[in-house]
């Protein structure tokens, strides 16, 4: 499926933005479909997510060439299959003290997302970073 060949810029809110000059873990939804990350500023790594994705559109309308990470692929490959999403929801899951435990929570959630029955709506390219083999293979059934 093609992307429209009109740029569409994707507007970011951030629903809880008292929180966005912390440390924590977010989920940015597209339409049906989410990334979970973690950040030292929430509010800083959103509007990166923001800047790259809207760059990545353009160059994809516009026929440019790019070195884009794995979960970019993803959720362009999802946008790409979904042309009215034009907005992006996100949310910041939990505020930390410490880079450690913004690791440990976001892993966890990632987790958890892995034993769900939506596991699908997953976009984040590590969504089975981190675990042990035995996790991996109790979940060999979960694919995207």
């Amino acid at each position: 499926m093609e992307i429209s060949t009109k740029f569409r810029k994707i507007k970011f809110t951030i629903s809880n933005p008292e929180h966005r000059n912390k440390k924590g873990v977010y989920c940015i939804w597209f339409g049906d479909r989410f990334y979970i990350g973690k950040a030292n500023n929430l509010g800083s790594r959103i509007s990166a997510h923001r800047w790259h994705i809207n760059k990545m559109v353009c160059d994809i309308v516009y026929d440019r060439s790019g070195n884009w990470s794995a979960s970019y692929l993803r959720i362009m490959e999802h946008l790409k299959q979904n042309p009215n999403i034009i907005d992006a929801e996100a949310y910041i899951i939990e505020v930390c003290d410490t880079d450690e435990d913004a690791l440990k929570i976001e892993r966890d959630w990632l987790k958890t997302m892995q034993g769900h029955f939506l596991n699908w709506h997953c976009l984040n390219k590590q969504f089975y970073w981190g675990l042990e083999q035995e996790d991996l293979d109790s979940l060999n059934q979960h694919c995207f």
